[in-house]
Order: structure tokens, then C-alpha cells, then sequence
């Protein structure tokens, strides 16, 4: 988290924030853990970043981090399944699907 929070230059408690909100539109959104099926600025939505910080160089401070993996042609977030609440697993496992990792 501190690393996030140099690499965007912003305090701590506001790289919590980001990191939460992220995590919570993952699951609402994108519960397999592949976020890299939107734009970049919707990343950026979720994590409500002020339009003045460019998307692309949002991501890549996510991926600089460790919080965002790049694997092949998609973009998940960093061991979603181990940090996942139960309700994201259960909500996966009745739709007979997995997470985008394996």
C-alpha cells in the first residue's frame, strides 16, 4: 500500500481507499478477478482517481505496486482468489465458473 501511495504521491489512508474501492467493484463487477476486459479509465471510475491523473499511468502504478498482474492479453488483480470474501467464491462456484487465473 505505501508503495501505491509513493507511486501516486498521495497519502496513505488515500491509497487504502483506491485499493478498497477497487476491491469492491471487482466483486460486484468483475468476480473471476479480470479487469482488463474494461478501459482503462473505467478502472479509474472505480477507484474514483480525479480525471486530472492520466488512466493508463493509474494502471501502471496498480501494476508497479503489485495490486494488478499482467497475464497475457489480460489484467487481474493480484491473487484475487485467496483475498476474496466467501460470497465471491460461492457466487463463482453456483455459476459452475472459475477464476480468470485458474
Amino acid at each position: 500500500m505505501k508503495a501505491l501511495a509513493r507511486l501516486l504521491r498521495i497519502p496513505l489512508a488515500y491509497a487504502n481507499g483506491i485499493m478498497e474501492r477497487l476491491w469492491h467493484a471487482t466483486g460486484k463487477y468483475h468476480p473471476d478477478g479480470n479487469i482488463g476486459t474494461v478501459k482503462h479509465s473505467d478502472i479509474t471510475d472505480y477507484c474514483a482517481i480525479s480525471t486530472e491523473i492520466d488512466p493508463d499511468e493509474f494502471v501502471k502504478a496498480l501494476v508497479a505496486a503489485g495490486f494488478l498482474d499482467r497475464a497475457e492479453d489480460i489484467l487481474l488483480v493480484h491473487d484475487w482468489p485467496d483475498h476474496c470474501n466467501d460470497f465471491i467464491h460461492r457466487r463463482i462456484a453456483r455459476k459452475h465458473g472459475k477464476f480468470a487465473d485458474g
